[in-house]
């Protein structure tokens, strides 16, 4: 599994002196590097383990842990910066975090998932409600399967009517103006990119369980100038006078999923419009 183009996840991460890390996981923000003991004594060589993680996670967050059965109070922590966690409470900030993703995870790794956490906190003795967890799925495993097949149909559905606006949306000669590109990304974006100023600039309806978006966006250097100034501009303030702000997305308009097909279909073309305009009152005003 990899997680981006600088690194990913490595077993058995060489260290110096023929030694490994247990795990190393590194991505472009954060490197963690992570030894694991059940029945071990802690004999590594945490230091060098440790200039082994800094080193890769130079001017980046470097994270040191040893997941372990079970901690006692005041003992004194591994050397290199190295922090003791038991499985137990690895176990339990999983399980926090399960319900937000288990409408679209397979029943099949979910239990594989809850095997692997629980087997060596329970040799622990740290997780007296690991029987309550199991037992629940497996009372319930048919209401999941159930939930994810909803789930699918109805992303199934939303997908479709995505599709629909896309074949809808006319090619009138004013939108060709700025134009780029526009065309399905998956199964949830509309995207449409346009070049204003010498930069590419999306306009992207998409949609996710939680609603309906259309957004504006612009993937170059020091992004917020131009879409400020897009968003801030009267014709997009005329039709969207509720712009938002979310990361790098300026969100014009949202819907639940409820929404009529013809109202995504108006807002589209009518955010086109706004945005053409935009783009003329810039190039206005730089000439």
């Amino acid at each position: 599994m990899i997680l981006s183009s600088h690194g990913g996840i490595t077993r058995e991460y060489p260290a110096n002196e023929q030694k490994r890390i247990d795990l190393m996981i590194d991505t472009e923000t954060f490197t963690i590097g992570i030894e694991k003991k059940i029945y071990h004594w802690e004999a590594n060589d945490f230091e060098n383990y440790a200039s082994v993680i800094n080193a890769l996670g130079n001017n980046k967050t470097a994270l040191k842990a040893v997941l372990c059965l079970r901690t006692l109070p005041n003992e004194t922590q591994p050397r290199g910066g190295f922090i003791r966690h038991t499985y137990a409470d690895l176990w339990k900030h999983v399980r926090s975090l399960l319900g937000h993703h288990l409408l679209s995870a397979s029943p099949k790794w979910i239990t594989c998932l809850t095997e692997l956490l629980t087997t060596p906190a329970r040799l622990s003795g740290e997780t007296p409600d690991e029987r309550e967890v199991t037992e629940f799925f497996m009372k319930n495993h048919e209401l999941i399967d159930q939930l994810v097949n909803d789930r699918q149909q109805l992303l199934n559905r939303m997908a479709a009517r995505l599709r629909s606006i896309e074949g809808q949306v006319k090619e009138a000669p004013e939108f060709a103006k700025y134009r780029k590109a526009r065309g399905l990304c998956g199964t949830s974006i509309l995207a449409s990119h346009f070049e204003i100023q010498a930069r590419t600039i999306g306009m992207d309806l998409a949609v996710d369980m939680t609603g309906w978006k259309l957004q504006l966006w612009d993937n170059g250097p020091a992004p917020y100038d131009i879409l400020h100034r897009l968003a801030d501009s009267k014709p997009m303030q005329e039709r969207f006078p509720q712009i938002t702000l979310d990361g790098n997305f300026k969100i014009l308009q949202q819907w639940d999923l409820h929404v009529d097909e013809m109202q995504l279909l108006q807002a589209v073309t009518s955010g086109y419009a706004a945005l053409i305009d935009a783009g003329d009152s810039l190039m206005f005003r730089s000439e």
